[in-house]
């Protein structure tokens, strides 16, 4: 009596659904990431807008002393002022100010 090896591994049939099934739902995956910023182009560009990249963070840390009740470190608030210089010469440009005289009413 002899006996057919029976095969190892899914039927065709099995394998070609699974195949098809796999095709279809990264079809729609995809599809659907491309049609987000179509679909939502204005709210995603105000979202960008309002993002300049830097995240405030209201953190206060405690006081360190030392074993004399002297402070080491305190958390002092500080401001942080920038100056786009490009834009600051056109602005003074355009008023006809010098720029030496607008440093000088700064010092």
């Amino acid at each position: 009596m002899s006996r057919r090896p029976q095969q190892a591994g899914l039927a065709p049939w099995r394998l070609n659904t699974a195949m098809a099934l796999f095709v279809v739902l990264a079809v729609a995956v995809l599809g659907r990431a491309a049609l987000l910023p179509i679909l939502y182009a204005d709210e995603l560009s105000a979202l960008a807008s309002r993002r300049d990249g830097q995240t405030a963070v209201e953190s206060f840390r405690g006081r360190i002393f030392d074993r004399n009740g002297v402070a080491l470190a305190v958390t002092r608030p500080a401001v942080r002022v920038g100056v786009d210089l490009r834009v600051l010469c056109r602005e003074l440009v355009a008023g006809g100010i010098d720029l030496d005289r607008f440093l000088a009413d700064w010092s």
